[in-house]
């Protein structure tokens, strides 16, 4: 806990950094209510992580004899993820990223179920246990990138081009300022570090960025046109580059 505790400390000197926070824990009063059990365990458990079929395994798991060797340690590994949810109960019902931290719990919990499941049981036939143990695993799977495969789409054909592009021409040590209001997705596409938020660019530009990538014109383009170097200008894009440039 003392690292925990002097970060605490540390932060509490500098409110004004601190974005609102408290509504994480149980804006709301949803904690405990039935609208907190569906969120968390059918929703997001269940239906996305799971994918339905891997309860199965999560059941077993749960209801596993606990090897000598591993002592309570899951156990309360266990028990330190449900008060996660507990405690940080709007904030995961709200964003479902919240629960990333669950997952080397699930997945511990899952390859126990697995395993008593593949265990030589007398009442379990070994080809039907194993025959259940892929149908339910590739179902798991299946169903649970169902519901996830669309956060991998980009549905933003010129950000793509941009992106391409500026890959293309900008030495590979670029710092690239690629404004998307702060989301990193467009600056990714460029294949260099940089900043997804522009605004202040002559600020940027001693922080070291070195070109301006973009594909929404406006006027911050037109400052970019006006004052730097532009490398390339598309309907679709516009490159600049932001030091060593003389206009």
């Amino acid at each position: 806990m003392t690292p925990f505790l002097w970060w605490r400390w540390w932060m509490s000197h500098f409110p004004e950094g601190i974005p609102a926070n408290m509504w994480l824990l149980n804006a709301g009063g949803m904690r405990l209510r039935p609208a907190w059990f569906r969120w968390l365990f059918a929703e997001r458990l269940s239906k996305l992580i799971l994918g339905y079929w891997g309860i199965f395994f999560l059941v077993l798991g749960l209801i596993a004899k606990t090897e000598k060797k591993e002592g309570k340690f899951f156990d309360f590994w266990l028990l330190g993820s449900l008060a996660y949810l507990i405690v940080v109960a709007r904030g995961n019902i709200q964003h479902d990223y919240y629960q990333v931290l669950l997952v080397p719990t699930v997945c511990v919990f899952l390859a126990k179920g697995a395993k008593l499941m593949l265990s030589p049981i007398k009442e379990f036939g070994k080809f039907s246990a194993k025959l259940l143990f892929i149908v339910c695993f590739i179902f798991m799977w299946a169903f649970s990138w169902y519901q996830v495969r669309d956060f991998f789409n980009i549905n933003n054909g010129k950000m793509l081009i941009a992106g391409k592009k500026a890959d293309e021409i900008l030495p590979k040590d670029a710092k690239v300022i690629a404004p998307l209001g702060g989301d990193t997705a467009f600056l990714y596409q460029t294949n260099r570090s940089g900043w997804p938020q522009g605004i202040e660019i002559d600020k940027l530009v001693t922080k070291g960025a070195t070109h301006y990538v973009n594909f929404n014109f406006g006027p911050e383009t037109e400052y970019i046109e006006q004052s730097f170097c532009v490398l390339e200008k598309t309907d679709d894009y516009i490159i600049a580059k932001l030091v060593d440039c003389q206009k």
